[in-house]
């Protein structure tokens, strides 16, 4: 491989690869890499050229590099040669995080509320005096020692003593399903949200938000 097109950098990075390779190589070895080096075609050696470029790149790059120039042959699926489904890409690995954000600003909002002008009860999304409010909660795990649910402002802690009514509001609208909506899944459209009393955490927990009580019955 040609060191000619490499920036010092990684003429430095290859010469190095290249030293350790050699000094733990086998006999077998070497004679090995003659002969793949003889039957590979020019287009796979090109290839094994631009594969350890983007390795070398990737070392000072970020993640958000450029994963092909518009001229390269590489891409994913049918498409009309533009870049636009790398920026969708993005879009993807970014939306939880994005998600994470909107819960957080939504969340700052409602409580910049002084507390002597909020009501002394909650209400839906309305903070009171105790900063606790009514939202609705679609539920996403449910463990051996908490549950947990995810809101408008953010993931909710459902302790275990409210186990009991959470599964009995589960089984109730499951079965008025008829069980026509195959295996029942907590994201199932079947399954909705559970409007909870919740109250604000803190920073110091990784879920801001906590289960107060139940109030739905059905």
């Amino acid at each position: 491989m040609s060191l000619g097109s490499h920036s010092a950098y990684e003429k430095r990075v290859l010469a190095d690869a290249l030293e350790k390779a050699i000094l733990n190589q086998q006999p077998e070895d070497e004679v090995e890499r003659e002969i793949d080096c003889l039957q590979s075609t020019p287009a796979e050696k090109q290839a094994l050229s631009d594969l350890v470029c983007h390795h070398l790149r990737m070392l000072t790059e970020s993640e958000w590099m450029e994963l092909a120039p518009e001229a390269d042959g590489i891409k994913f699926g049918d498409h009309d040669g533009s870049l636009e489904y790398l920026h969708w890409w993005d879009e993807h690995e970014m939306a939880r995080d994005m998600e994470i954000f909107e819960e957080e600003y939504a969340l700052d909002c409602a409580l910049s509320t002084p507390h002597e002008v909020r009501p002394q009860t909650p209400s839906e999304a309305t903070f009171d005096q105790n900063d606790t409010t009514n939202i609705p909660v679609k539920l996403l795990h449910l463990g051996d020692d908490y549950y947990t649910g995810k809101s408008p402002f953010g993931k909710v802690y459902i302790p275990r003593h409210f186990a009991d009514r959470v599964r009995g509001l589960i089984q109730t609208r499951w079965n008025k399903t008829g069980g026509n909506h195959g295996t029942p899944t907590l994201d199932g459209a079947w399954m909705g949200d559970i409007s909870m009393n919740v109250k604000v955490m803190g920073p110091h927990c990784n879920l801001p938000l906590r289960c107060n009580r139940v109030i739905d019955t059905q």
